[in-house]
């Protein structure tokens, strides 16, 4: 069953309090479902409206993203495929990546030596990955001057992701509620059940974020490559990622 909430009963006063919280410095705020909200309807029984039951309704919370361009503070190595099916059109010799003011070279390692940004993901994320990531420009047989594909590659993400989740679950962030007062056996099941959810939730939230990861340039400008007579060259074009105060998702 899906259930729907109205976020726009959710105050931004609200959510600066908790972010305001001492034990709660983050960028991402964790809003704890009032028991009021925790009803549904039930058609067949006249609109009855029936409590949510069960541990994951007891921890049940809504989070929210502080939405700014996060510095990744890092040079990003950088490499092209070239397709197996294109390899005698497009190949190394016939379109290289070549230096030049965005593009570095150190022991034959090619690098974006330019500062970038990043939107739609936590700052613990980004301290997470920002040392294990890619970007990575598809060849294809396009026209000379059309916009090349590319992507950020995660380097061991199985990893990245623990440590991650380790990260948060040792913290404390992210939706922890107190536990009231049970006898030591009804407390170590209930903490047992605490735990697989946040950690579920968290496992889920990193790759949430793995995929909405993308690159910027300090103007909030996205990255964009290109073909320019047998050179892979750099561009950018406009994207809505424009840092914000006080603005959450």
């Amino acid at each position: 069953m899906d259930v729907t909430f109205d976020l726009g009963q959710i105050k931004k006063e609200d959510l600066d309090i908790l972010s305001s919280n001492e034990k709660m410095q983050s960028d991402e705020i964790s809003y704890q479902v009032p028991e009021s909200w925790k009803k549904v309807g039930i058609p067949f029984r006249g609109g009855f409206k029936e409590e949510f039951t069960g541990p994951e309704a007891k921890e049940l919370h809504i989070n929210f993203l502080r939405k700014d361009l996060l510095p990744v503070e890092r040079n990003i190595p950088i490499w092209v495929f070239y397709p197996l099916s294109s390899i005698n059109t497009l190949n190394p010799r016939v379109c290289p990546l070549l230096e030049n003011r965005w593009i570095a070279s150190k022991n034959e390692v090619t690098y974006i030596s330019r500062p970038l940004f990043v939107s739609d993901v936590s700052r613990v994320f980004l301290d997470i990955v920002r040392d294990w990531i890619e970007l990575v420009i598809i060849a294809d047989p396009k026209n000379s001057g059309e916009a090349l594909r590319w992507e950020v590659q995660f380097i061991d993400p199985k990893l990245l992701e623990d440590q991650y989740v380790s990260a948060l679950l040792a913290s404390g962030q992210l939706g922890q509620v107190a536990m009231p007062q049970q006898s030591p056996i009804a407390v170590s099941s209930s903490q047992k059940t605490h735990l697989a959810l946040r950690e579920r939730f968290l496992r889920s939230r990193f790759r949430e974020y793995m995929q909405k990861f993308c690159l910027y340039e300090s103007r909030g400008f996205h990255l964009r490559w290109r073909r320019i007579k047998g050179q892979v060259e750099f561009r950018y074009r406009m994207a809505n990622a424009k840092s914000t105060e006080n603005r959450y998702s």
